[in-house]
Order: structure tokens, then sequence, then C-alpha cells
């Protein structure tokens, strides 16, 4: 058994092996989707070479004209100095360190922002989306783009100028609204606690049935 499409592919024997994915909490906040010029960006995670944040910084940065998105980074590891160090002058972007509780992250901010290079499974992400955040994601390979093509969520950015692109497009309160809905109406009939456990619950008895035989 293994947590995705993308995970089972790495074994020579995947035709053997079961796709259950983790289940991820629902929550009855209601997201609220304001007007905005700046936006408060969201990245929860590890704050490592692979996860991309240095070049998610840099894009942000880099947006075009005088109103600043602000990105709010959640989250520790081997980089997490060096960032801080290189980018304490401004101001729009923000450390906050490892944080056990990131509901209150999720609910405060707009947009949910990812510079992985690769992932098998977005357990962030698909949270994120469970809270009603839209979500852009930086050119990736692995369940990203699969879960954010699926789930009609958010945007895969090739480049910084598409970046840009979608950052403008979602300072529109309706558009972030429809793309954060589908997300959240895509975790909670994929990734429910009861969908996930049915789920094992038929494996199980399929694997007890074939040593019966």
């Amino acid at each position: 058994v293994c947590n995705s499409t993308e995970e089972k592919k790495k074994f020579s024997f995947h035709n053997k092996i079961e796709v259950i994915p983790n289940s991820i909490k629902r929550t009855l906040y209601n997201q609220r989707y304001i007007e905005k010029e700046k936006l408060d960006l969201i990245y929860i995670g590890r704050i490592v070479k692979d996860k991309g944040v240095e070049r998610l910084i840099d894009a942000i940065i880099s947006f075009p004209g005088d109103k600043k998105h602000t990105l709010h980074i959640v989250g520790g590891g081997d980089e997490l100095e060096y960032l801080k160090k290189k980018y304490a002058q401004i101001k729009e972007i923000i450390f906050y360190g490892p944080i056990i509780n990131i509901e209150k992250f999720l609910e405060k901010n707009d947009v949910f922002v990812s510079g992985s290079y690769f992932e098998c499974f977005p357990v962030t992400i698909l949270e994120a989306m469970s809270h009603g955040l839209p979500i852009i994601s930086m050119d990736t390979s692995g369940g990203t783009r699969s879960v954010i093509s699926d789930s009609g969520g958010g945007y895969i950015c090739e480049n910084k100028i598409e970046f840009h692109e979608k950052l403008s497009i979602f300072k529109n309160s309706t558009v972030r609204a429809e793309h954060g809905k589908a997300g959240r109406s895509y975790v909670n009939k994929n990734y429910s606690d009861s969908i996930i456990g049915s789920k094992w619950i038929r494996l199980i008895e399929n694997e007890l049935t074939m040593k019966s035989e």
C-alpha cells in the first residue's frame, strides 16, 4: 500500500500495489473572500532546498508594481536561518518558524503558495484546500500537479511571469472563491476519514477472502 499514484510508479511490481491516500481533516471554517490589492500568501512546510522556498520568495518579491503581496512562511529546516538572513530587509517576507497549530494561518490568509519541485502526496496543499484556500504552485512534478488539475482548486505555473499573472487574477475575490470552494469540495469528496477508512476496510476484506479460498 502507498499513498499516491506517483509513489506507486516507483516500484517495479506496481501492479500489486494498492493506492490509499492519507485522510484530510474536514474543517467547518468558512473562508472569507475579500477583494484585495495586496494578498496575504501562506506557505507551510519544511524550509529545505527541494521545497523550493527560495524560488517562491524570488517570484513573489519580483512581482511588478508598488503593491507587493506578503508571504507568510511557516516551518523549519536547513535553509530557515539562511533565508531569514538573506531576506531580513524585505518586510513582505515573514518567517514564523515551526508552528504546531497551523489552523489560524490557513484561516487568516488568502492563497496557499508552493515552490516545491516534487511532492508524492501534497498533504499541506490538501489541508489548505480543506480550508477553502485557492492554490498557486510553481512548476512541479508528482502529486501536486494531479491534485490541482483534478480539483480545479488553483493553478500550476511554469514560470515567474505566469505566477505573477495568477496572483493578479486572485486579487479578484470571486475568482478566489470559485477555486477555493472547488478545492474544498474535492478534498471532502475524496479524502474524508469515512472514504479513506472504507478503502482500508475493503482492502482488508479482500485480503481475508483471498486467504480463505
